[in-house]
């Protein structure tokens, strides 16, 4: 059987179950509240009363049981916070046992190889060839202005997780912005460790989707508008950047393989500029990205590619 570990809300999740039912493969889905209708585990006995059996392939696409603490849980709000971390800590520990006991199935991909540490990754990518823009980690509003000074066009970006906020009336989303004099001007003399990387001038902004062994790329066109320039995440809904296929030269093809071989994954998304000066700057890779963004618009089909892979590691034990 096929487990698809996911969230209730990826659509990427119910469009790859197409294909799946379509194709005949055995499969089942479960989300982190599942965990909490059907979980016991027995000490000594080795008896496991699961959501699932005779599992041999796992799609690790969305999943993250700390991230569902029921609320009725927390109900005191001068305790919350700390209650709510003491939850997730209790889940993490719960997660990372269970799903210990299937290193016998093939996974796309393990928990220890998603959670990928963005310098650690640059510092890899580096190391392998690719080229990577020009950064810096400070705290210093001295060291910044000096690198500012040394680049010109400067960007900030989040090291982690983009933040994302949602309130009754608003969504709030972490977004790389650029850096201007203004901005440098109220910043303190010390503030919260930030990184910052020279803003390369860009022909295009390219995703790769990478799936054992095969390369699917695409070119977004985000110069062509104000809004996408620094981030092409900034969509205009009203007048979207052009989204074409794209076929990336062997030697950076050569060092995508070289990557994913590195890191372990079987699975990524990666994102490069192909700057004014026609080289491949590396700039980070996602584990879980969504890749119906290059799947629609290029015509790549990759929901089904990935049903196809997954019944075909189900069909091989």
């Amino acid at each position: 059987m096929i487990l698809i570990l996911s969230d209730d809300s990826d659509h990427s999740t119910t469009e790859v179950c197409f294909w799946l039912d379509r194709l005949n493969g055995n499969y089942r889905v479960i989300s982190s509240s599942d965990i909490y209708n059907q979980l016991t585990i027995s000490f000594p006995s080795s008896k496991r009363y699961l959501p699932f059996d005779s599992v041999y392939v796992i799609w690790n696409r969305r999943w993250s049981i700390g991230d569902f603490v029921p609320s009725e849980y927390t109900s005191n709000k001068e305790v919350d916070s700390d209650i709510r971390k003491n939850l997730i800590s209790e889940l993490n520990t719960l997660d990372r046992y269970i799903w210990n006991n299937f290193d016998n199935a093939k996974w796309l991909d393990k928990f220890q190889d998603i959670y990928v540490n963005k310098l650690k990754i640059l510092d890899l990518a580096h190391q392998i060839g690719f080229k990577i823009p020009n950064g810096l980690l400070t705290t210093c509003k001295e060291e910044l202005i000096k690198f500012k000074n040394k680049y010109s066009n400067i960007i900030c970006k989040s090291i982690s997780d983009n933040i994302a906020i949602q309130t009754d009336e608003y969504f709030f989303y972490g977004y790389t912005n650029e850096i201007s004099d203004g901005i440098l001007k109220e910043l303190p003399d010390s503030f919260f460790p930030s990184f910052f990387q020279e803003s390369i001038d860009k022909q295009v902004e390219i995703r790769v989707f990478y799936l054992f062994g095969d390369i699917y790329a695409m070119a977004i066109f985000s110069q062509t508008d104000e809004k996408t320039k620094a981030d092409f995440r900034r969509y205009n809904d009203k007048n979207p950047n052009r989204n074409v296929p794209f076929n990336l030269p062997t030697q950076i093809e050569d060092l995508i393989h070289e990557f994913m071989k590195r890191s372990g994954l079987n699975s990524a998304s990666f994102d490069f500029i192909l700057s004014n000066e026609d080289e491949y700057v590396f700039l980070e890779v996602n584990p879980v990205g969504q890749f119906g963004m290059v799947s629609k618009p290029c015509n790549y089909n990759l929901e089904k590619k990935i049903a196809e892979k997954l019944i075909e590691y189900d069909c091989e034990k």
